[in-house]
C-alpha cells in the first residue's frame, strides 16, 4: 500500500495514474510528485513538476474575405484566441481551407489547383493576427473559406469545433448598363426623368450617371449645369434605373443645344 498522501501508479519502467478530466480547474496551478520504491522498500527522493490544465477550445475569426462579393483578393486573414478561463496555453496555429462550389468542386491543395476531394487545410502565418495567401483564383465562382484554430495544450491541443466560414464570389466581370431615355442623338420637348437598365451576373449594386452640356462643356451637379468636371449622381433601382431631372434644367437653351448622358 502507498503511504499516505501517496497513490500507487500502474507500470514501473512505464507507469501511469488515471485522474478524471473532472478533477481539474483551469484557474488553479498543479505540482505532480513522482518517486519509485524498490522490491525492498528503498525510496528515492521525489521528484516534481508544476503544470496547469487547459481544457478549453481557441476561437478564431475571419476578416478578409469579406462575406456575399469580391473583385480583389490576394490575402486571407482574420484572427484567433485563447480564452482559457486561467493561464491559456496560447494559440498553436491556425488552419484554412477553401473549397470552390462552382462551377466544379473541389478543395484547394495549392497552385491553381481546387481538386480535393476532402477539406485540405493550408497552416496561416500568425497565430492571434493571422494571414494565407489567398490562391490564383481560377475562375468567377463560389468559394467557402474556413479556419481552425489549435492551441498549445499537451499532449493533443485543443481544436474549435466548427469553425467560422465565409462563402463569397469572386466576380471580376463588370456589369453593363444602356440609356433607354433619353434616345440617341434625339430631340425631346419635355425630359424629366432620365431611365435605363442594368445587368450583372451577381446582382448590380448601383448605377451612376453623369450628364453633361457638350456645348458649355459643364456637367449637371445634381441641381444646375455649372460642374468643372464630370459629376457622377446615383441613380435609383439597379437594373432598372432612373434619374430625376427638374423640367427647369434644360431651360435657357437654344433649341438644337445637345446633352451627353454616361453610365457607370
Amino acid at each position: 500500500a502507498a503511504p499516505p498522501g501517496w497513490l500507487n501508479a500502474s507500470g514501473t519502467s512505464s507507469w501511469s495514474l488515471a485522474i478524471s478530466t473532472n478533477a481539474w480547474d483551469e484557474t488553479r496551478q498543479y505540482t505532480l510528485r513522482n518517486r519509485a520504491v524498490d522490491t525492498v522498500n528503498n525510496t528515492e527522493t521525489f521528484g516534481s513538476r508544476t503544470f496547469r490544465v487547459d481544457a478549453s477550445t481557441p476561437t478564431s475569426g475571419i476578416s478578409l474575405p469579406l462575406p456575399v462579393y469580391d473583385d480583389t483578393l490576394t490575402t486571407i486573414s482574420g484572427t484567433a484566441n485563447d480564452p482559457s478561463a486561467g493561464t491559456a496555453s496560447g494559440v498553436l496555429r491556425v488552419r484554412v481551407s477553401i473549397y470552390k462550389a462552382t462551377p466544379t468542386t473541389g478543395y484547394w491543395t495549392g497552385g491553381v489547383s481546387f481538386t480535393g476531394a476532402t477539406e485540405y487545410f493550408h497552416v496561416a502565418v500568425g497565430t492571434d493576427n493571422w494571414t494565407l495567401v489567398a490562391p490564383a483564383w481560377p475562375a468567377e465562382a463560389s468559394y467557402t473559406v474556413h479556419a481552425l484554430a489549435d492551441d498549445k495544450a499537451q499532449t493533443t491541443p485543443n481544436t474549435e469545433t466548427p469553425g467560422p466560414s465565409k462563402t463569397f464570389l469572386f466576380d471580376i466581370t463588370p456589369p453593363v448598363s444602356g440609356v433607354s431615355s433619353p434616345t440617341a442623338n434625339g430631340r425631346h420637348n419635355a425630359l424629366t426623368i432620365l431611365t435605363g437598365t442594368s445587368f450583372d451576373a451577381n446582382n448590380v449594386a448601383q448605377v451612376q450617371a453623369s450628364v453633361k452640356d457638350t456645348q458649355e462643356n459643364k456637367w449637371w451637379n445634381g441641381s444646375t449645369f455649372t460642374a468643372v468636371a464630370e459629376t457622377w449622381l446615383n441613380a435609383a433601382g439597379a437594373e432598372s434605373w432612373t434619374l430625376a431631372m427638374p423640367a427647369t434644367a434644360w431651360n435657357a437653351r437654344a433649341a438644337n443645344w445637345r446633352w451627353e448622358v454616361n453610365l457607370i
